[in-house]
């Protein structure tokens, strides 16, 4: 059939549209924005003939149906397509739509509901063949409902009949949850069909198509199809300088052709794991760009998922890019193409780690703007840290926790010496299987102690003149007042349907410290993968003077064989025990908690929304939805998303042609969901009015994508410390040892949230960082104190 879907800007659109392409046979619709100039040369075409559409749904969106901003078109188009007795079905704000239409009042609910089951109860009477409701196993089902405002019953217009009902299980409000106009084919819904929540909204979609179709042949339409328009990201123009601007400032790049190396040691002759594998190649060097991808599997417990490899490496050249001279993610597709050409062919095996050679590095969140028209946190021009660092790998050794095996791996220039492979090899089989000592003593403020992972949490200061301080002072970027206004304000942006989820963050930064001699954020970030070890963690050494120390326990996105996607969300989080019982009794008022339980399918219909963008009809699947997942300090509700690209992702063709490219699949996806709410465009603008300043390294990605695009894996930055070098107020660095650090934290809003409590949570997911920073530094106490100086505006970096 020929379905034409009406975007208002929701990130639960796609959704929707794979319901259709499943029960429609696979046949995707067409998708427009409700401003598109598409959507006007339909109401055109409409005016003079018959509709070029046998459907159309309007989907879901912020905002209210009388304002032009938020509805666009949509009252034109539900006006002028009646008329010609066009099926219409609204969903959500489509249904408000509808009531305002015709003539009734949409209003504020007495309680705002997002991400929420209800039982919905339908009293339709119609027959079967014009049924909405129609094949349905009861005359009650679970529904899950976003929204803020209703439909306004006293006002509802005669010529519009009720269908269904739902009562508000807080305040025993009975909210109309669905209509039929009583003249024209037009439905609306309250509630969202396309929810992972929601029972039968495949079913209620398949009795509008069917109702939709028999309208079209009883009208004798013809049934000839209309091309989709895919929108485009940039204009001809913009391509055209983005080439240009590209090969001005990366063209001149040699990408020589690959010569890869891999030599296996066995686990037996193993003597080191990835933390002294470290330490002995890279602890004596903190100036050099360095890596270490690393799941803690020595500190897996049973719920955690369990992430095969760790690898530590270096890279051979790197990128740091402010996204200002050209579009980020057309550089990365060019990029990856070109690094396709040059990498040799190598036979597949599941023995082999989806990684052996790519890119690998970070996506900042300022990146957002490379992925929706959205606002920049802060000033423009070059920043740092950077938008983006990625750098290109060229030496590595790859942890198999199955085997106890690791890979060691080289991929040259094949014009380079092939002994500089050949020696790195040596040097480092030398260093995995010596017994007892590195083979150089560590030239940093790393005890023997911590470099075996013993370190006594409250370990004795040293009380000489170079003592450090006992105690150590964090203090707000935004102060707890403010804060806890900005929450306020949040809830009051939900309660007007403006956002479902809004994932407000804030910033700790250390105040000027006296450190441990020779202090180094190694030392650091050896004792946080301890304390709060997790499956995603990583430390990025990127030269003297910028370091990132992540424990993250949450994957942002997974890319196996250039065809399969994996997301893991988490939203919902509390601490935990050290009595048994009372843990246990934590985990389970999580677990059915109603407001984190709501949390967290509102980002995986998210997820299931940006994969919706790229995935197969029908192949976008949750196979676990609200995990508990415990981890050393939190029990957490984690879920996956699952999807599969249309076709593999390989360089094909004289021109090395994508036919899936990895930057349009970031794009689609990035940021993480969980880093910013629902619906993402407006809540994005909403945050950037709020938190006032860039987020930076925080709530992006650290990751890799292999050489040849057929893998990828990334992580969400969170529980993660930024170390950079203190610099003075003329910009000069300060003495060696000086760092300053910085922790992102944050929590999502929703219509149930306190603020008090969500300020607490802020502090309950900084505790494991803070106190991880407070035992590297020797330091007995932590303060947390008031804002910044220049809370009002940018602060300076540090």
């Amino acid at each position: 059939m020929r379905v034409l879907i009406i975007d208002n800007y929701d990130s639960y659109t796609y959704n929707l549209c794979q319901l259709v392409g499943i029960v429609d046979g696979g046949q995707l619709p067409v998708v427009v924005r409700h401003d598109d100039a598409t959507v006007l040369a339909s109401i055109t075409t409409c005016e003079q003939g018959p509709s070029p559409f046998d459907a159309i749904i309007v989907s879901p969106g912020p905002g209210r149906p009388e304002c032009v901003n938020d509805f666009g078109f949509c009252c034109k188009v539900i006006e002028c397509f009646s008329l010609h007795q066009t099926p219409i079905l609204g969903v959500c704000l489509g249904h408000q739509g509808i009531v305002h239409a015709f003539g009734g009042r949409v209003v504020h609910a007495q309680r705002p509901v997002h991400g929420e089951v209800a039982i919905v109860e339908k009293t339709e009477q119609r027959s079967s063949q014009k049924a909405l409701f129609s094949g349905l196993l009861s005359t009650r089902f679970r529904a899950v409902r976003y929204h803020s405002l209703v439909a306004e019953t006293a006002s509802l217009p005669s010529c519009l009949e009720p269908l269904a009902w739902c009562t508000d299980v807080d305040t025993q409000e009975r909210i109309l949850m669905a209509v039929r106009h009583q003249k024209f084919p037009i439905f609306g819904v309250q509630f969202h069909i396309e929810s992972a929540g929601t029972e039968y909204g495949d079913q209620i979609l398949r009795n509008f198509l069917r109702i939709a179709q028999r309208y079209r042949l009883e009208r004798g339409y013809p049934v000839e199809r209309i091309a989709p328009r895919v929108p485009h990201s940039t204009d001809p123009g913009n391509a055209g300088r983005f080439q240009a601007v590209y090969e001005e400032v990366m063209g001149k790049l040699h990408r020589p052709q690959r010569c890869v190396q891999m030599h296996r040691l066995e686990a037996k002759r193993v003597c080191a794991q990835p933390a002294q594998a470290f330490l002995r190649l890279y602890g004596n060097d903190p100036n050099r760009q360095v890596f270490w991808l690393d799941s803690c599997y020595e500190y897996r417990q049973e719920r955690w998922p369990a992430v095969r490899w760790s690898m530590i490496g270096e890279w051979e050249s790197s990128h740091a890019l402010d996204g200002s001279r050209f579009p980020f993610w057309e550089a990365l597709d060019k990029e990856l193409s070109t690094s396709a050409a040059s990498w040799p062919e190598l036979e597949t095996s599941d023995e082999l780690p989806p990684f052996i050679g790519g890119y690998l590095g970070y996506l900042g969140f300022e990146l957002k703007r490379e992925s929706f028209d959205a606002p920049h946190g802060g000033q423009s021009g070059r920043r740092n840290p950077a938008d983006a660092f990625l750098g290109w790998v060229h030496r590595l050794a790859i942890f198999d926790h199955q085997t106890g095996s690791v890979l060691l791996v080289t991929n040259d220039a094949a014009s380079a010496d092939p002994s500089d492979a050949a020696m790195w090899i040596e040097r480092v089989e030398c260093a995995l299987t010596t017994p007892d000592s590195a083979p150089n003593r560590v030239d940093l403020q790393v005890s023997d102690r911590i470099r075996n992972q013993e370190t006594p949490r409250n370990a004795p200061c040293d009380q000489s003149s170079n003592a450090p301080q006992k105690i150590i002072q964090f203090e707000w970027s935004r102060s707890r007042d403010q804060y806890l206004k900005d929450i306020r304000t949040c809830l009051e942006y939900i309660r007007n349907g403006e956002s479902y989820e809004i994932c407000l963050t804030n910033l700790l930064r250390l105040r000027p410290t006296k450190l441990p001699p020779k202090f180094h954020p190694l030392t650091h970030y050896l004792v946080l993968r301890r304390v709060n070890a997790a499956p995603f963690a990583a430390y990025l050494q990127l030269g003297p003077d910028t370091v990132i120390c992540s424990a993250s326990p949450e994957r942002f996105l997974l890319l196996r064989n250039g065809t399969m996607l994996e997301s893991r969300p988490i939203k919902g989080t509390i601490q935990r025990s050290a009595d048994p019982a009372e843990d246990a009794r934590l985990a389970f008022q999580l677990s059915t908690s109603r407001k984190d339980r709501a949390e967290n399918l509102m980002i995986v219909d998210l997820v299931r929304n940006d994969f919706g963008r790229l995935c197969k009809p029908g192949t976008v699947q949750v196979p676990q939805l609200m995990r508990l997942e415990t981890f050393a300090s939190v029990h957490q509700l984690v879920s996956i998303v699952q999807g599969r690209l249309p076709s593999p992702m390989r360089n094909t063709g004289p021109h090395n042609t994508w036919a899936a490219p990895l930057g349009r699949v970031l794009r689609a996806c990035f940021p993480m969901g969980s880093m910013t709410g629902a619906p993402k465009q407006r809540t994005l603008e909403i945050l950037e009015a709020l938190e006032k300043r860039p987020r930076g390294i925080y709530s992006g990605s650290i990751g890799y994508v292999s050489a040849n695009g057929q893998h990828a894996d990334w992580n969400v930055i969170i529980r993660t410390a930024v170390w950079e070098r203190r610099r003075n107020a003329n910009g000069v660095d300060a003495p060696e040892g000086s760092w300053g650090v910085s922790i992102g934290v944050g929590g999502a809003i929703v219509a149930h949230s306190d603020p008090q409590d969500e300020y607490e949570e802020t502090l309950l997911k900084a505790r494991s960082v803070i106190e991880s920073i407070r035992e590297a530094l020797q330091a007995e106490s932590v303060e947390i104190v008031e804002a910044f100086p220049c809370e009002a505006g940018p602060c300076p970096a540090p």
